[in-house]
């Protein structure tokens, strides 16, 4: 059994957009999916290398970090610093492809990974993590339990 495609649709907030598709059939669970670049093993060790220097580099304390006032200056800082480290290592990167790693530097830095996706996602009710092992579970405005 294969399985359609029942809905698809963009997710963008400030930093992230991705296609999301709702897949699934008569006979199968409904699914919902993220449909995200791939990120290879080179660009993976350039993206750590930058992490470490972003570490050094942008200094955060604990109430900048707490204080919801400071995040966008913040988030902007690190996203100064991202680009002027990508384009360093990657002298002829496309402003698409930085925008992108600067988008999986900030989820993984600042956010919280793969799931900012999901927060981003203005169909989703409800988000539930049981454990690291099994999938997420989402409830979709629209499909009900994913």
């Amino acid at each position: 059994m294969s399985r359609e495609t029942l809905d698809q649709y963009d997710v963008k907030d400030e930093y992230i957009q991705v296609k999301v598709q709702i897949t699934g059939s008569t006979w199968t669970t409904r699914r919902y999916e993220v449909v995200a670049h791939d990120v290879s093993p080179a660009t993976r060790a350039l993206l750590d290398q930058i992490k470490r220097e972003l570490i050094t580099t942008v200094r955060l304390s604990a109430e900048e970090i707490r204080d919801p006032k400071i995040i966008a200056a913040l988030k902007k800082r690190f996203v100064d610093e991202a680009k002027l480290l990508i384009t360093r290592k990657l002298v002829h990167v496309d402003s698409h492809m930085e925008e992108f790693l600067v988008m999986v530097l900030i989820k993984e830095m600042l956010g919280l990974g793969d799931i900012e996706v999901l927060l981003a996602d203005p169909y989703l009710e409800e988000i539930v993590v049981l454990s690291a092992a099994e999938p997420l579970r989402v409830f979709h405005k629209k499909y009900g339990w994913l």
